[in-house]
C-alpha cells in the first residue's frame, strides 16, 4: 500500500485517476488509463480468461463417465459456457493489443495462469457437480465483485452474461450434490470425500490473507471492490449453511 500512496503523491496523473475512480467513475476508453492502471486491469482480465479455459480439461473424464445422456449434456453445456466466457475476455484484451489466437494456441504451457483447484481432472460426475457447487460458487463470487465494482465499464458489462450463466452452474451443482448425498451410502461417501478434497482448495481460490498481501492496486484502482478475505468470507457464508443443511461435514 505504501507504494501506491507514494505514486499518488509523486504522479499527478495517477493521483487524479485514483481519486476519480474512488468516486465510482467508470472508464470507457483505453486513452483514459495510466500505464499502471492498464497493467493491473490487463493482468486481472488475463488471469480470469485463462482460468475459464484451463477449467475445460478437468471435465473431460466426467463427460465420459456421466451416468446418463442428460448428465453428459449438462457437463458439455457448462464447458461451452466457460469457453464463451474466455472468448469474451480475450476479445477485451484485443483492445490492448493482444492476439486471441496467439493466446490460445501459441503460448508455452508455463505461461498459462491457473489455480491449484483446477489442476485435478474430475474422476466422475459426482466430483464434477461437487466442484460446481463449491468451486463455481467461488468463481461466481469473484466475477460478481468485478461486475459490481470494476472501474473499467466494458469489462464490468461483459460479466453480466458470465454471472447469469454461472448461477446455473452453481444451482446445478447444489441440486446434484444434494441428490447424491441422499442417493446411496456409496454416493454419500463419494460426496463427502470430494468435499474434503476441494474445500481447502476453494478457500485458497481467493488468494493470500489480507494481512500477507502486498499488491493492492486492484483495490486502489477499483478493479475489484472486495478484498481477498472479504470474498472468502462471503463464500464461506454461502457454502457452510448449504453443507450443514444437506448434512455434509465441513472440513
Amino acid at each position: 500500500m505504501a507504494t501506491a500512496i507514494k505514486d499518488i503523491q509523486e504522479d499527478p496523473r495517477e493521483r487524479a485517476l485514483q481519486e476519480k475512480v474512488a468516486t465510482g467513475y467508470q472508464l470507457e476508453d483505453v486513452e483514459e488509463m495510466t500505464e499502471r492502471y492498464k497493467n493491473v486491469l490487463v493482468n486481472t482480465i488475463h488471469i480470469a480468461a485463462d482460468l475459464e479455459v484451463v477449467t475445460l480439461p478437468t471435465y473431460s473424464p466426467a463427460i465420459k463417465t456421466s451416468p446418463t445422456l442428460e448428465d453428459k449434456i449438462s457437463i458439455a453445456a457448462a464447458c461451452q459456457d466457460e469457453l464463451g466466457h474466455a472468448q469474451m475476455m480475450y476479445r477485451i484484451l484485443e483492445d490492448f493489443g493482444y492476439d486471441t489466437h496467439k493466446f490460445l494456441f501459441e503460448r508455452d504451457p508455463e505461461e498459462w495462469r491457473t489455480f491449484q483447484m483446477l489442476e485435478f481432472p474430475h474422476e466422475d460426475y459426482i466430483e464434477s457437480v461437487v466442484s460446481m457447487c463449491y468451486g463455481d460458487r467461488a468463481g461466481y463470487i469473484t466475477t460478481v465483485d468485478l461486475e459490481e465494482n470494476c472501474s473499467y465499464a466494458p469489462f464490468a458489462r461483459s460479466l453480466r452474461k458470465v454471472n447469469y450463466e454461472e448461477t446455473f452452474h452453481v444451482s446445478h451443482g447444489e441440486r446434484w450434490t444434494r441428490f447424491f448425498w441422499n442417493h446411496s451410502e456409496e454416493s454419500r461417501r463419494r460426496v463427502q470425500e470430494t468435499v474434503d478434497f476441494y474445500f481447502p482448495l476453494c478457500t485458497a481460490w481467493f488468494g493470500m490473507p489480507d494481512a500477507r498481501k502486498t499488491r493492492t492496486d486492484q483495490l486502489t484502482y477499483r478493479i475489484r471492490g472486495a478484498s481477498n478475505d472479504e470474498m472468502r468470507q462471503k463464500w464461506l457464508s454461502r457454502v457452510v449453511p448449504f453443507s450443514e443443511d444437506v448434512g455434509i461435514k465441513v472440513p
